[in-house]
């Protein structure tokens, strides 16, 4: 797994580290906006939860590509393997955002 680099910039704000995809690096964006993390676990926790985003809008735009059905080895309808990925990176996301100690809007 690739190593999160993290550069500091004016008013203790981090820029996004370089390996995050574009809904990542929004959420860094806004997240940081917002709140300001500066410290290595918070940073760090931070990153796994824009790791996630991005996973996140990679598995949709599958599932929206390929549908929430697909066939079995029956041809039968079963869901789409990725709607597992899709609950287990959500689940992983939402914990690094509760340990940060951030607001989940509903």
């Amino acid at each position: 797994m690739m190593s999160a680099r993290v550069v500091p910039i004016a008013a203790g704000r981090e820029v996004p580290p370089q390996h995050l995809g574009e809904p990542g690096r929004a959420l860094w964006k806004s997240i940081q906006r917002d709140h300001e993390i500066t410290d290595g676990a918070g940073l760090a926790l931070l990153a796994r939860a824009c790791e996630a985003q991005d996973r996140l809008a990679q598995v949709r735009a599958q599932l929206a590509a390929d549908g929430l059905l697909v066939a079995g080895y029956k041809k039968q309808p079963r869901p789409h393997p990725l709607l597992a990925v899709e609950a287990e990176t959500t689940r992983l996301q939402l914990a690094a955002i509760r340990a940060l100690g951030l607001e989940i809007d509903q």
